[in-house]
């Protein structure tokens, strides 16, 4: 391709015939060729550039026959330097774009019927010295997400001597299967571009543009088209290259891209999901460490190419199947990809990290493996004599060899205790028979597994040079240790560590097993398992504390005071960072004395009181919520009382957080509704915040001792205003009744923001009728009702059209959750009339 090189046409003229070899395929100084598959024929296109004495050559269309070999000229078509075709399909149709450095690149109609370019359908893409093009088709999605329309896209690699030229991106658009408009619709701030890519990943579109000089080559993102067919483009990545001429890219194990350097190595790079990885050096962050490699097969290449090759018969399993074809002025290489031996890695199932050190436990073959990662390579590297091998990974899942080398090093091969009816256990994989989960101590000198099958905790220490794993302690299910029954480890599927104390999921005993290492042992300390009930969970959002010393959990709160034995509701929040605790404490039994609201705050490494609420003797339920004004935000607890006391009051007491006494004082009591037939026993309360404004929704109780009053829903009013305690005490803002439910005795309310339920654009209520009046056939059938709920009604729960009403035997709780895949669920909770026997009835609680 220089002015110097003398022609096929030149040597004709001093040597005859020099030329006749290639005369019948008009192979001229051809920039590229490629290859194509149109409508089942397999063709090659030649971009002839320059044939020694001018640009104007034509370019060719060969048809070639695969199951021959053979090649024969079918079309020459007129062009000034062509640099490269390329083949796309638009609206079920194929074209052909044939790009130009000096002259005008085109785009053509495929001929289907003639199998050759249609000359007369030209359009022409005005863009000065290209060297390259890609094809890309995105739609236009409405608000919806309908696709409106799909556009098509050229991206133009331009380049010029002075640099001056920079690259471009057109909308192609046709009709039927006639080009009809090249439409410029980007400039992209590349000038000396050699080559472009594009591909997709995640769902986004990106743009690769390969730099022939010293800058790096540049990766960009392409944004979804506006309706006129408008992309944005972004700058993601610079390509630490130089002198780019090519650029492939395909998906093996990983995204890869191939960049041919034309005066250095050609390079590897991996997506990581964000932006192409080089290769690693010692420099190299963890979370980069899965780059690419540099491919030293030449210094300096001219071309490089990814391909698969899906190999069949015998062990094709294990056949290499990812090649590099890398071209330069000395030939060709080709480089077959290769991946790293390893044996008994049969269904991994947890791994665990711990520096560059990589646990992976491996289920079928009941193993715990050991892996290194090299900081330079980014590669996992096993280490054959770490880890651990059960008695079934040595029969069944480690060459001869490899158990040869374990021994020959002096490695102890487990075979388990001398028990005979023990020894079929260990024969087949114990304690490591469905590992589920792995975990490493904070110092990495210590592994912890978890086994469902095995319902077992085992632990291993770290040799600290062959990371090799010595088997120390197995903590079984139901196994008496220190007195103590080991309990909470049944199906045994998901182990932690924090600091000294272990944590165990439990699948199949629904429970949590916490441990602690004490002097060099895992000690059991507690569980909890289901039948305890776990009225609230919430996330400590104070500084980590020290953990209590082993044996001081569990604990109850408030020791000794009258309400310390009751728990009915709870609810966690924060103020000013620092974690508080609500527990609404109280006897169930009307008229009874001592309950109240406690609240507690975190303090070091336990809960410390804050203290109980006057006026809230029966205190069931609470709501926390805030109101935010122009000089801060009001903290604000409701507690529903569900009897009456021996001042008479009941119902809901509002409190207010006063900062300069570092507690709760009263605010104001909801004032009862002038129509209720009895006294308002609530026993259930929900709060939501509706753009600033709290709603409040009270469950009510109806019973023989006086309560006798529907549920109500509350909304905060700050236009009135009302005596709290009396006619001389400060006036207060508050709940005022805005709506009636006709429930009989609401156990349960749910007050759930809009979107919750698919299809119901407003928030949502559900409220649990425990049970209908006496004198029914069955006191405890009652029902779940869905109400929608329009905060800008006059009546926001419209009780009068319910959603959905549930007939139940005694619903007394409700949970909505969302199952992916499957949907928005309600789960009922159904509990007797009758209450518990005796106090030993609630032993299941105290276990």
């Amino acid at each position: 391709d220089g002015a110097d090189e003398p022609s096929c046409l030149a040597q004709q003229r001093l040597v005859p015939a020099f030329c006749n070899t290639l005369d019948p395929f008009r192979l001229l100084g051809a920039a590229t060729i490629s290859h194509v598959r149109l409508g089942g024929y397999d063709y090659l296109f030649a971009a002839n550039f320059w044939d020694g004495l001018r640009r104007e050559v034509d370019s060719v269309l060969y048809d070639f026959d695969a199951t021959t070999d053979l090649l024969a000229f079918r079309q020459a078509l007129p062009a000034v330097g062509a640099k490269v075709w390329k083949s796309f399909e638009m609206g079920g149709h194929d074209f052909i774009a044939v790009l130009s450095y000096l002259g005008a690149s085109t785009v053509y109609r495929w001929d289907s019927v003639g199998r050759m370019v249609d000359l007369g359908s030209a359009v022409v893409v005005n863009a000065s010295g290209a060297v390259d093009v890609e094809h890309w088709a995105m739609p236009y999605l409405d608000a919806n997400g309908t696709e409106i329309e799909t556009f098509h896209y050229l991206a133009v690699a331009s380049s010029n001597p002075d640099g001056t030229t920079l690259s471009s991106i057109y909308r192609i658009t046709a009709d039927d299967s006639y080009p009809r408009t090249a439409t410029l619709v980007h400039t992209l701030p590349v000038a000396r571009a050699r080559a472009v890519l594009h591909f997709i990943q995640g769902g986004a579109s990106y743009l690769v543009l390969a730099l022939n000089s010293t800058l790096p080559s540049l990766l960009f993102s392409v944004s979804a088209p506006d309706a006129s067919g408008f992309v944005e483009v972004s700058e993601v990545q610079s390509l630490q290259t130089e002198y780019a001429v090519a650029l492939d890219y395909v998906e093996s194990v990983a995204p890869y891209l191939l960049v041919t350097q034309k005066d250095g190595a050609t390079l590897l790079l991996r997506w990581d999901g964000h932006r192409f990885q080089g290769p690693t050096t010692t420099l190299t962050r963890p979370k980069d460490a899965a780059g690419g490699q540099d491919l030293l097969a030449s210094d300096g290449s001219s071309s490089a190419r990814l391909f698969r090759v899906n190999r069949t018969g015998s062990g094709s399993g294990s056949e290499r199947k990812d090649y590099i074809l890398v071209g330069n002025s000395d030939g060709a290489a080709l480089l077959q990809g290769g991946l790293d031996d390893v044996e008994a890695l049969a269904g991994p199932s947890a791994l665990a990290l711990n520096g560059s050190r990589v646990w992976v436990a491996s289920r079928r073959a009941c193993a715990i493996l050991a892996f290194q990662r090299d900081t330079v390579s980014g590669r996992l590297i096993w280490t054959r004599l770490g880890g651990y091998y059960s008695n079934l990974t040595l029969a069944q899942h480690l060459r001869d060899a490899t158990v040869e080398d374990l021994r020959g090093e002096g490695v102890s091969l487990y075979s388990g205790p001398p028990a005979e009816h023990e020894q079929d256990l260990w024969r087949f994989g114990y304690p490591l028979q469905g590992v589920e989960s792995l975990a490493v101590s904070p110092d990495g000198t210590r592994v912890f597994a978890a086994s469902s099958v095995d319902h077992a905790l085992a632990v291993f220490t770290v040799h600290p040079s062959t990371w090799r794993l010595t088997l120390t302690q197995v903590l079984r299910d139901r196994e008496v240790r220190g007195g103590h029954v080991l309990d909470g480890l049944a199906g045994a599927a998901r182990v932690t560590v924090s600091g000294s104390a272990i944590y165990v999921a439990g699948w199949a005993d629904r429970a949590v097993a916490l441990f602690e290492q004490v002097d060099g042992e895992v000690v059991f300390v507690d569980r909890v398992k289901e039948g305890e009930r776990i009225f609230a969970m919430f996330s400590d959002t104070v500084p980590t504390a020290p953990p209590p010393p082993p044996g001081a959990l569990p604990a109850r709160l408030g020791a000794g005071a009258p309400w310390a034995l009751t728990a009915r509701d709870s609810e966690a929040f924060s103020i000013d960072g620092v974690l508080m605790l609500a527990v609404a404490s109280s006897d169930v039994a009307p008229g009874s004395i001592g309950g109240a609201a406690t609240i507690y705050r975190w303090k070091a490494s336990a809960f410390e009181l804050v203290q109980a609420t006057e006026g809230d003797a029966g205190a069931s339920s609470l709501a926390y919520f805030q109101i935010t004004r122009d000089d801060g935000v009001e903290h604000y607890l409701a507690v529903g009382n569900s009897h009456s006391q021996p001042t008479g009051a009941n119902g809901i007491n509002v409190h207010r957080w006063d900062p300069a006494l570092a507690r709760f004082s009263p605010h104001h009591t909801v004032p009862p509704h002038a129509h209720s037939p009895g006294m308002e026993c609530t026993v259930a309360l929900s709060l939501l915040d509706v753009r600033g404004a709290p709603f409040l929704v009270a469950g009510n109780a109806r019973d023989a001792s006086g309560c006798d009053a529907p549920s109500y829903v509350y909304a905060w009013d700050d236009a009135h205003v009302r005596a709290p305690g009396g006619a001389g005490a400060p006036r207060a803002k508050g709940f005022e009744v805005v709506d009636q439910i006709d429930t009989y005795y609401g156990a349960d309310v749910m007050l759930l923001p809009a979107g919750t339920l698919p299809s119901i654009a407003t928030p949502v209520l559900l409220i649990a009728d425990w049970r209908g009046p006496p004198g029914q056939v069955q006191e405890n059938l009652g029902q779940v009702m869905i109400l929608g709920f329009d905060p800008k009604a006059t009546r926001p729960a419209n009780s009068d059209s319910p959603i959905q009403l549930i007939p139940s035997f005694g619903a007394y709780s409700l949970d909505v959750f969302t199952i992916p895949g499957v949907g928005t669920m309600l789960a009922i909770a159904n509990r007797q009339v009758t209450r518990p026997f005796s106090d030993g009835d609630y032993s299941v609680y105290d276990q």
